[in-house]
């Protein structure tokens, strides 16, 4: 996160993700905000394979 002082008035710009997490807990990929769905569907086909 970033955070910029203009003039009196702070702003602040972060970045938005959605994590896709497996059964044990670990971080398996981050999809960044307008990611399509089929990008999603991709990447939860192959965490998906045995």
């Amino acid at each position: 996160m970033a955070r910029k002082t203009l003039g009196g008035s702070s702003t602040f710009s972060h970045s938005s993700y959605t994590y896709l997490i497996d059964r044990s807990g670990s971080l398996r990929a981050l999809m960044p905000y307008g990611q399509s769905s089929d990008d999603y569907v991709h990447d939860v086909k192959i965490l998906l394979k045995p």
